[in-house]
């Protein structure tokens, strides 16, 4: 028995060791020794499939391979059964199953990505089941196959199994011992939302293990402790995005990427007060994302009103609304916030004249109580506890947040609220306790001040006030024993340095309320509008200067906070004054200095415009004109109120700022009458202004081709009206003067009577028409005139005779005056024609002669020295074979063949050159002969011994060619 177990092994083991199997697509191939024992066939019974192996024999190893195409694969499933031949034995055996750690390599295609939460999965591919009812997951995972891999209808390459999900890479393994590498389907964003701070991300493929999960906003890893749920589907995470922007969100879940997801974080307005509809104020809006990272304004509407921002943080906005007319709607507006074109998308809803008590405090005594719309003086109501206080003086502040009153009694837990047609909301008040102190404000830099207490409780006369600040800081207060009266008794304290409203909890023993201090603000005294338009104002302000240089001061003039945004003129901030730039949209107003918030008292400041001059008595043209006005101070209010007003069309032109010093009034008003306007400046001062327009400007003109026949022309320019006087070309009038348009006018030219002298050749006069005239045009007795081209040649010479002359001469004599002139004109002329001939020629000459010298420097010369050269180098060749009796080898042969056909055609080039000389001298030469022949008789000599001159010049230069 152990023999047979033994030799059993032994085939098995030679079998399994040397077995090397490769699989693809188009087929199933084994590789086997000579010696080892190897499948003959394959069965697979519930299909029907046999396939029989292939086997060819080599010197060293036995191929059996099994041709695969798809529909062949699909049928790889089921019962199996094989042949084995065994080599040792000779003998084919049938009947054991395929052994499965022998089956081929599976191909999974496409790529296996199942969803990290699992559940019924698709593997696609060949060779997938053979011998296998189920997969391993590295380590241990079992992977069951759920399709009916029994069913005769089942396919061997799609095969469904149940996983049970995962992240990241992992190894699916058969029992053939290949594995295959996958990793699941890349994460996706779907949706996204936000919830004040806590954002929910949904999608697939998160995966559920936090460790292997990062989130990204706009390329900035979110820390993993801000997470607070990971599932497949759904992230919940804490991120506090302080702007009003779009982010850029993704997951790596696996180290696969998912989608880039965009989402903007919105403005998130959660509070807001409320101010008075009639005057108006500043509307203070608190919630999340209420500014951008760029800095860019908020655009802010509160209904139907437009609220100007006027600051803005990232917790905050500050906006104005102007006073709202009577009978608009007041009461549940819808508060909208855009932000680089981000919109809330929250319900935040606003009223006007609601009447809210936000703190109370106790002041020197006095109960001060900040809120909104606290209403007037007149108007507001106090109840305490239902009980209304008629015995009270009230003061509230201009925009209507502060009450102040002094009550009559002292108050013990008492509910109190107002009422100003409107009942405000509920607070308890208890003044039973209070204190003052001594004086009505501290200084900046901190000083010691008194501070006394009443209605101390007995049990507490010998204990220690303690002042308590809102940021910790504590101040413990000195009794200065001016007193032996502990009920109401004065401590001093050291205050330190501040500025602004400083809250504070006052406390002796188990005594205690909460009140404030006030710290001084800077005393304007007066402002004006020095050099370079800047506004300066002076002052104490030594001790304020640190805290501008920090911030915390602002000047706030027409209605707005001062920017230091113009670089050439920046604010200057000093211990005696401060200055900034007067800008075009600032106005007569107030102004004041806000010192950790809280204004200094408002000073007037005069920033009228002051007229300077005017420019009374401008030119305009066909379009019309400016009227500029110069003075100082001026700004875009300025304009509102001035104009200019023309009496002729009956119409107000309005004016535009120009720049500080300057409007600009432009005027549509067109010509060519006389104007009379009047100019309506800051809506107080008149002054009339005396408009005229320009004269007409003459350009061109169209042409006369007979001027004895006269005709039509056309006179181009500009400032042309429809209100001509004249026109005239030279001394005659051109009748029919019509208007086209403000660039053109026509008029008939009838006859040419104006004439110019000429002198004629013999002395007696003749006249003939001028090509030019001058061309004049008046409109609304304003002239403009040019000298233009009116004919377009003297094509009609006409000779007339004075009458006086005529009589004193026959008519013979005017004949023979005319024939002379005539025959002197004739020979003067055809001299002229034979010496332009003459100059022509010998110029040509000239220059045919300079061109084959610079041929000769530059091209020729470089041949000939070519030439030289080759003809040394051969006749020193030539030599030394003679001598040596050397014959040239074939390639030498072939060159110096070549050189001696470039020397021939050098020379024959040279030849050329000097017969193109010799034949363009022989040319010359007769031209010269013709142009003498042209020449009148009383020039015949002169012109023969021009032609020998230059026969020898010629024969000169043909000798130096030829040389």
């Amino acid at each position: 028995m152990k023999a047979i177990f033994f030799i059993c092994f032994i085939i098995i083991f030679k079998f399994c060791c040397s077995l090397n199997i490769k699989s693809t697509k188009e087929s199933i191939v084994y590789q086997y020794d000579l010696d080892e024992d190897y499948y003959s066939k394959w069965s697979f019974a519930l299909t029907g499939l046999e396939l029989e192996f292939n086997c060819v024999n080599s010197s060293v190893v036995r191929t059996c391979s099994i041709p695969m195409d798809e529909l062949t694969a699909k049928k790889l499933h089921g019962p199996t059964s094989s042949c084995l031949y065994y080599a040792r034995f000779n003998s084919n055996i049938c009947g054991s199953p395929i052994i499965p750690e022998k089956t081929p390599t599976p191909i999974v295609e496409p790529e296996f990505r199942p969803p990290t939460k699992g559940g019924n999965v698709l593997i696609q591919g060949y060779y997938l089941v053979i011998g296998a009812s189920s997969f391993t997951i590295y380590p241990s995972e079992i992977l069951s196959i759920i399709s009916e891999i029994d069913s005769v209808n089942s396919d061997a390459t799609n095969i469904t199994v149940l996983y049970k999900g995962g992240c990241g890479p992992r190894s699916l393994i058969w029992k053939n011992g290949n594995n295959y590498t996958f990793n699941h389907a890349s994460p996706s964003i779907q949706s996204l939302s936000v919830n004040d701070s806590l954002v929910l991300i949904n999608g697939d493929n998160f995966c559920n293990v936090k460790e292997m999960v990062d989130i990204f906003m706009d390329e900035i890893k979110v820390d993993k402790q801000s997470i607070e749920l990971v599932d497949h589907e759904k992230i919940k995470l804490n991120y506090n995005q302080q702007y009003c922007k779009w982010v850029e969100i993704k997951v790596v879940s696996g180290g696969l990427v998912s989608n880039v997801f965009k989402k903007e974080f919105k403005p998130n307005p959660i509070k807001i007060n409320t101010i008075p509809s009639d005057i108006g104020g500043i509307v203070i809006i608190e919630g999340q994302r209420l500014s951008s990272s760029i800095k860019s304004t908020p655009l802010v509407k509160i209904g139907n009103y437009s609220c100007i921002v006027i600051s803005s943080t990232i917790n905050t906005i500050e906006c104005n609304i102007k006073p709202i007319p009577k009978g608009s709607i007041l009461k549940d507006l819808i508060v909208s916030i855009s932000i680089d074109g981000i919109k809330n998308d929250n319900k935040l809803l606003f009223s006007f004249d609601t009447p809210f008590i936000s703190d109370i405090l106790i002041t020197q005594g006095i109960i001060k109580i900040n809120g909104d719309c606290l209403g007037t003086n007149s108007s507001t109501q106090i109840y305490i506890d239902d009980v209304l206080q008629n015995n009270i003086t009230i003061s509230v502040n201009e925009k209507q947040t502060i009450l102040l009153f002094q009550p009559s009694i002292q108050i013990k837990k008492s509910k109190l609220y107002l009422k100003n047609e409107i009942k405000s909301n509920e607070v308890i008040l208890d003044s039973s306790f209070y204190g003052k102190f001594s004086e009505s404000y501290i200084s900046v830099d901190g000083q010691i001040v008194n501070y006394t207490l009443y209605n101390i409780n007995q049990v507490n006369y010998n204990k220690i006030p303690i002042i308590k600040f809102l940021n910790n800081i504590t101040i413990s207060g000195i009794d200065i024993k001016n007193s032996t009266e502990y009920s109401t008794h004065t401590y001093s304290f050291q205050i330190p340095n501040g500025c602004g409203r400083k809250e504070f909890f006052i406390s002796i023993g188990d005594q205690g309320f909460r009140s404030e201090l006030y710290y001084g603000t800077p005393k304007i005294r007066n402002c004006s509008i020095g050099i370079n338009q800047m506004i300066v104002c002076n002052g104490d302000f030594r001790s304020y200067v640190e805290l501008y240089m920090l911030g915390d001061i602002k000047i706030q003039f027409s209605n707005s906070e001062i920017k230091d945004d113009i670089p050439d003129k920046p604010i200057k901030f000093q211990g005696d004054y401060f200055s900034f730039p007067l800008k075009a949209e600032y106005g007569p107003s107030e102004i004041s200095l806000q010192v950790c918030k809280e204004l200094s008292v408002p000073l007037k400041v005069d920033i009228s415009p002051k007229l300077e001059s005017i420019d009374s008595s401008p030119e305009f043209n066909i379009n019309g004109g400016t009227v500029v006005i110069s003075g100082q101070n001026f700004v875009n209010d300025t304009t509102i109120d001035t104009n200019v007003y023309c009496f002729y069309n009956q119409k107000q032109y309005d004016c535009l700022f120009s720049n500080y010093t300057t409007i600009l009034c432009n005027l549509d008003t067109t010509g060519p009458y006389n104007q009379e306007c009047i100019l309506k400046f800051n809506n107080q001062t008149n002054k009339n202004i005396s408009i005229s327009f320009i004269a007409p400007v003459v350009l061109g003109s169209s042409m006369i081709s007979k001027p004895s026949l006269g005709g039509i022309i056309s006179i181009y320019g500009k400032e042309f009206y429809d209100a001509i006087d004249m026109v005239s070309i030279g001394k005659n009038q051109c009748t029919n003067a019509t208007f086209v348009n403000s660039t053109c006018i026509t008029c008939i030219i009838n006859t040419i009577t104006n004439k110019i002298n000429v002198n004629g050749g013999s002395g007696n006069p003749s006249e003939s028409i001028s090509l030019k005239q001058l061309v004049n045009v008046t409109i609304n007795g304003k002239s403009g005139s040019n000298i233009l081209s009116i004919y377009e040649k003297e094509n009609e010479i006409e000779i007339e005779i004075d009458k006086q002359y005529n009589q004193t001469k026959n008519g013979s004599d005017i004949t023979s005056v005319g024939t002379n002139s005539k025959n002197s004109a004739q020979n003067d002329n055809n001299n002229n024609d034979t010496r332009t001939k003459i100059i022509c020629v010998i110029l040509g000459i000239v220059i045919f002669i300079f061109l084959l010298i610079f041929l000769y420097y530059y091209r020729g010369k470089e041949y000939i020295e070519v030439y030289k050269l080759n003809k040394k180098e051969s006749d020193k060749v030539n030599e030394y074979r003679r001598v040596h009796n050397v014959y040239y080898s074939k390639e030498a042969t072939i060159y110096y063949d070549e050189l001696d056909i470039r020397i021939t055609n050098l020379t024959n080039f040279l030849n050329n050159i000097n017969n193109n000389n010799n034949n363009n001298n022989n040319n010359n030469n007769n031209d010269n002969n013709d142009n003498n022949k042209n020449n009148n008789n009383n020039n015949n000599n002169n012109n023969n011994n021009d032609n020998d001159n230059d026969n020898d010049n010629d024969n000169d230069n043909n000798n130096n060619n030829n040389k």
